[in-house]
């Protein structure tokens, strides 16, 4: 079986501590029965203190036919940029 994922992100700063992404996915699986395809919707919230030394993010989803829910954390390491930066410049 082959597969493939391709994913679209949108990140709106709402405040100088608090971004929300609004991402959307799919999957789909080729195979010998044919090509399945699995679309999915997740948002989640970027919460970081004002020097973005670290930003957690708690999510939420649906994959298909599950809803699916969880909490991350990045972590800025020195030298390096976190996701909250990176997107403003662009």
């Amino acid at each position: 079986a082959l597969a493939g994922n391709v994913s679209f992100i949108y990140t709106a700063d709402l405040s100088k501590h608090i971004d929300l992404s609004l991402i959307g996915h799919g999957t789909a699986i080729m195979d010998a029965g044919g090509v399945r395809l699995y679309p999915g919707v997740n948002m989640n919230l970027g919460i970081s203190p004002g020097d973005e030394s670290f930003i957690i993010r708690p999510e939420i989803g649906f994959n298909f036919d599950t809803a699916t829910a969880g909490i991350g954390m990045e972590i800025k390491i020195a030298g390096t940029e976190n996701t909250r930066t990176s997107l403003r410049k662009n």
